[in-house]
């Protein structure tokens, strides 16, 4: 009786610290190709159409999107920040950075990374080869450790708190091995750091976009520096005035502090700044086609003063969900100093 308590108790305290340095992991854990766009400007385009542009201030729960400044909703309520749940990433079309809109220290970093990106070093691909080995082995321990509680349900009578405790420490496991993004592909690893054309499916079409597989995740494919619009799509940037729009396709009006920017041109569009009175705010928020954007700018606006530059986009960086976006090229042939 007494070997049974103890062993009873052990396999308790076993559950309740292995449950417990798992959920401390999950709290802290973020995904690791979000965390490359933590603190930019950046884009947030759901599948909805809805896009949304702030500072991405990252949380292992979601993100939240930072305006440049307060902004008053019609209920006078003031608002400063989008909310973006972890739970909602399905819903996500895409996170877009442009340069246009960066500060220097930022598009600085950005170029290092780019550079690190096409010329990795030994030292980038051991860490990368040293990840995914403790990867592997953490799913290692994780089925040892169900097989130590499916021994000791077997031999502890009843068992029916052992096995809604195993069942947690499998599902918290899962959890944790996902959103760490350990889940290692080997057709990916070879096409890592080389350039890639990415197909995305967006309200039942497809897009191609070429650019450098950065990285990769559970949930995410990370492209960097991509091109986004064909050669023939693109078109210089314009000065436009809202509701003066001579360009097919394209609708921007302007409301107290909102700004709504309406794509149907068939491009990839970026708002490079907007400049009111002589004075000038550089933006660099991307629009995909067929989304429309409300960009909550901070500041109220007077319609025949505004004028909004907009161009078709070059090059961007994007997060791209891998619920509908799949690698499927790799492409040679492009010398590196053409990218920059």
């Amino acid at each position: 009786m007494e070997a049974f308590l103890d062993s009873t108790l052990l396999t308790i305290l076993v559950v309740i610290v292995v449950a417990t340095i798992l959920a401390l992991v999950r709290v802290q854990k973020r995904d690791r190709c979000l965390t490359h766009f933590d603190g930019y400007h950046v884009t947030l385009a759901e599948k909805d159409g809805n896009v949304i542009w702030g500072r991405l201030d990252l949380r292992s729960t979601g993100m939240e999107l930072h305006y440049p400044g307060p902004r008053r909703s019609k209920k006078g309520f003031w608002q400063q920040s989008f909310l973006y749940y972890r739970d909602q990433y399905e819903a996500m079309d895409g996170v877009y950075r442009s340069t246009a809109g960066l500060t220097d220290e930022q598009i600085e970093a950005r170029r290092r990374y780019l550079m690190q990106t096409a010329n990795p070093g030994i030292f980038r691909w051991l860490y990368r080869s040293t990840r995914n080995w403790v990867g592997m082995v953490r799913d290692a321990l994780v089925q040892a450790v169900s097989l130590l509680l499916g021994a000791a349900k077997s031999r502890a009578q009843p068992a029916a708190v052992l096995t809604r405790d195993q069942e947690r420490v499998s599902t918290l496991s899962e959890e944790i091995i996902g959103h760490a993004g350990n889940s290692f592909d080997p057709l990916l690893e070879r096409h890592l750091f080389t350039r890639v054309i990415v197909n995305v499916t967006r309200q039942g079409e497809r897009y191609s976009y070429c650019g450098y597989l950065a990285d990769y995740t559970s949930k995410f494919l990370e492209i960097i520096d991509a091109q986004v619009n064909s050669s023939e799509d693109e078109f210089d940037v314009m000065t436009l005035k809202p509701g003066e729009v001579p360009v097919e396709g394209l609708e921007i009006e302007v409301e107290d502090d909102k700004l709504t920017v309406e794509n149907k041109t068939g491009k990839v569009l970026l708002l490079h700044k907007l400049i009111h009175d002589g004075e000038e705010r550089s933006l660099g928020a991307v629009i995909p086609e067929g989304f429309t954007a409300s960009l909550r700018v901070g500041t109220q606006f007077d319609a025949e003063k505004l004028e909004v530059l907009v161009g078709s986009a070059l090059r961007v960086d994007l997060l791209v969900p891998r619920s509908h976006a799949i690698v499927r090229h790799g492409v040679s042939g492009l010398e590196l100093e053409e990218l920059l």
